[in-house]
């Protein structure tokens, strides 16, 4: 059997170029989405932004709204770098002896840590942190976009009214968390078709969407209301609400005390150039490090 199969794989992809501007994320139309901003007369942040929340319908077991993370924002004119912090943050109420060790060796998960006792630390709602994703973009709008709130969430809201197509990668990324989905009503209503994870046809056909009208709801409430509904709002109130009913102790007083941040970037000279890397609670500074 070993034999069947060939020992390297080689993909190629042509280099873009452009004089005006380029968008890359990890699904094509998603990127798709922030070019049309670009040409619409939008700038970097505000693409950006559009970009973000329209992947975290399209790509959803890798971004979303109850996600997190960094942006690095480099404006040209004055050459000065940015960054804003919107990483997730632990609830208040969090007790660590809650989440002991198994000793059964390494999570189930893309990170090779211990493994916690019934993996409470990466899987239901014992594994919610503060999520910072849609304070960032507002901090990066205010900031430094000129769009309105609202039109930056029109392309995700339209994605999410569309359906994610489901193809080759999706279903294998689904089905790789389909034990996981079927434990929840929820999970596996929204992603898995009679308990098992949707797949393009074999071989012509139309390939299946899978659609998400709660979350077009609340992107839609969301352009509407504005993004600190998320924190101190009706969602906020739903979003701890159904956590609870859940086991999981992310509470109103941790969504509403948070706060994307701006902050220093960590900068360092190497060779002829000059690196720039988000600080607190990421790899920038293991890349200085190894630099």
């Amino acid at each position: 059997m070993d034999h069947n199969f060939s020992e390297s794989l080689t993909t190629r992809k042509a280099a873009v170029v452009s004089s005006k501007g380029i968008v890359a994320s990890q699904h094509k139309l998603a990127s798709r989405a922030g070019a049309r901003v670009l040409a619409e007369g939008g700038n970097a942040v505000d693409a950006a932004v559009a970009t973000a929340f329209t992947v975290s319908v399209l790509e959803p077991w890798m971004s979303g709204i109850g996600g997190g993370g960094h942006m690095l924002i480099h404006d040209a004119p004055s050459g000065k770098v940015h960054a804003i912090d919107f990483g997730m943050r632990s609830p208040g109420g969090l007790d660590p002896a809650d989440y002991p060790l198994s000793g059964e060796g390494v999570a189930s998960d893309l990170f090779p840590w211990p493994r916690v006792v019934e993996d409470r630390n990466i899987i239901g709602a014992t594994s919610i942190a503060v999520p910072g994703q849609v304070d960032g973009m507002r901090v990066a709008l205010e900031n430094f976009g000129s769009r309105s709130w609202s039109e930056s969430l029109q392309p995700a809201i339209r994605a999410a009214e569309a359906g994610m197509q489901i193809d080759w990668y999706a279903t294998l990324l689904i089905g790789s968390s389909a034990e996981e989905l079927n434990h929840y009503p929820c999970t596996r209503e929204t992603y898995l078709i009679h308990g098992h994870p949707p797949a393009p046809p074999w071989s012509a056909g139309v390939a299946p969407r899978k659609h998400f009208p709660y979350l077009s709801k609340t992107l839609k409430h969301l352009a509407e209301a504005g993004p600190r509904d998320f924190y101190e709002g009706r969602l906020a109130g739903t979003l701890a609400e159904d956590i609870g009913k859940c086991g999981g102790i992310l509470s109103r007083d941790d969504l509403a005390s948070y706060q994307a941040k701006l902050v220093e970037p960590l900068v360092r000279e190497y060779r002829k150039s000059r690196i720039h890397v988000h600080p607190e609670l990421n790899a920038g500074t293991t890349l200085l490090k190894a630099m």
